[in-house]
């Protein structure tokens, strides 16, 4: 028997949440450590190998199966291979355990720290169920208790979660300005209606989105491009003059504002849906005088204009609207299916 370990196992520290079974292969011999197989004396064929793989750790368990065809087509096996790296195809099936992860002795899912340096991983998810049941939890919360903050390890999530935000062309046409200084803050307030979330929320985030894009934006990207990902600035060149054509047009600067204002609507929704999930309450505000907004931030010096606001802490036991029922037209009025 010899053990494969994936190039998630050989990181220790990046693995979610997992543990490792043992499955059989579907071709026999030995593997190598250059991925070649070795037939026993005289072609005999040896026992098949085991390899050691990660599976998603709650809830689930390793059955014995046969391979299915309909979804692992011989002709298609090559290519496969070559793509998980593999000279021999795993054949496993997986099956709920009795204890769920929607169990309340369910273990809580660990953190992930995710890696792009992997060929194929599996990755921890929450049940249908846990979704809804947070997206029913949370509403727009009125009322903070001012004297409980974050932890940190919760806010460096929620702050990751804006991070990762998907926007058009991956610009990110926007800045994320978390605002703690309790003077500011409170110069804000003056010209949010005197709401009480922009100063007793654990924190207020106010999201700014461009005015104009320009030449250096694009290039801002392909930098980054050519950094994160070890290539050349050229290989971006067709991308570049793509991105060029459809935002620096003359006919297209007009609608540069309002395309930058729904990316970062978008970054709102996942920090909304982000903060719910992770039992923080939060409360989306446009109520707010954006230019005054624009005055005290000084957001336009850099280019950016403020748009929406969102606060983040802990509701209180005297918010009247945490008991109230969610008013919501009916999925058939709003989903349709075409």
């Amino acid at each position: 028997m010899v053990t494969r370990t994936t190039p998630r196992e050989s990181r220790g520290s990046d693995v979610i949440d997992c543990r490792t079974v043992e499955v059989e292969h579907s071709t026999g011999g030995t593997s190598t450590s250059d991925g070649n197989v070795e037939r026993g004396p005289a072609g005999a064929r040896a026992e098949p190998p085991r390899s050691r793989v990660k599976v998603p750790k709650p809830g689930f368990r390793r059955e014995e199966g046969r391979r299915d065809h309909r979804h692992f087509p011989l002709k298609n096996a090559p290519l496969r291979r070559r793509i998980l790296g593999l000279t021999s195809f795993p054949v496993f099936r997986f099956a709920r355990c009795p204890q769920a992860v929607d169990s309340p002795a369910a273990p809580p899912l660990a953190p992930a720290r995710f890696s792009h340096n992997v060929r194929f991983q599996t990755m921890n998810s929450i049940a249908p169920a846990q979704l809804l049941a947070s997206l029913n939890w949370r509403y727009a919360t009125k009322v903070f208790d001012p004297a409980r903050p974050l932890p940190a390890d919760v806010w460096a999530a929620l702050e990751e979660a804006l991070v990762l935000t998907p926007s058009s062309f991956g610009l990110q046409p926007y800045r994320f300005l978390d605002v703690r200084t309790p003077a500011i803050r409170a110069k804000l307030r003056e010209h949010a209606w005197g709401q009480a979330q922009v100063t007793d929320a654990a924190h207020f985030v106010v999201f700014a989105s461009r005015a104009e894009m320009t030449a250096a934006d694009i290039d801002h990207l392909v930098d980054r491009i050519a950094e994160v990902r070890g290539q050349p600035r050229e290989a971006s060149k067709d991308y570049r003059d793509m991105m060029t054509g459809a935002l620096l047009a003359p006919d297209r600067k007009a609608h540069i504002p309002a395309w930058a204002a729904h990316q970062a609507y978008i970054a709102l929704g996942e920090l909304l849906t982000a903060a719910a999930v992770l039992g923080v309450d939060a409360c989306p505000m446009e109520g707010f005088d954006r230019a005054k907004f624009d005055e005290i931030l000084g957001t336009q010096k850099d280019g950016y204009t403020c748009l929406v606001s969102a606060a983040l802490g802990y509701r209180t036991a005297g918010d009247k609207y945490a008991t109230l029922k969610k008013v919501r037209y009916p999925k058939a009025e709003l989903v349709k299916v075409v």
